[in-house]
């Protein structure tokens, strides 16, 4: 994303003292997470996050959960992760994980999906059920 009249939307969230955002383009197939720090009054984080829905802050990390889709595969649930204060779009990398719900699970409505941590534990609500994310 070279310029901000490619981004088309996306949602944001109060975490705590942060302001967690994301953002997509070219049909939700790159984006953005920022986050914002409400006590400092500045930005503090940008990374990238391919077909983003959600993200979230866990132990020094941004996690952002996106949705995997192309006329070619079937939908997929992805993560990836960046060290908290990376100011870099372009950055993040995969992270393997699994969880008890599959992307025919989703309505594709931003406000139905939640990535979220509790504890040193991540977590993904979606349709209004909840289920650990498991690393490996």
């Amino acid at each position: 994303m070279d310029n901000i009249d490619e981004l088309e939307g996306g949602k944001a969230k109060i975490v705590d003292n942060f302001i967690i955002g994301t953002e997509t383009a070219f049909s939700g197939q790159t984006g953005i997470v920022y986050i914002w720090d409400i006590t400092e009054d500045k930005l503090v984080h940008i990374s990238g996050s391919n077909f983003v829905l959600d993200a979230t802050i866990l132990n020094n990390e941004v996690y952002s959960l996106g949705l995997f889709h192309d006329s070619m595969h079937s939908s997929s649930f992805v993560l990836n992760k960046s060290k908290f204060g990376t100011m870099n779009a372009t950055e993040s990398e995969d992270v393997p994980f699994s969880v008890h719900f599959t992307a025919d699970d989703y309505d594709g409505n931003l406000d139905h999906v939640s990535l979220f941590s509790k504890g040193n534990k991540l977590y993904l609500k979606l349709m209004n059920k909840e289920c650990q994310v498991v690393l490996k």
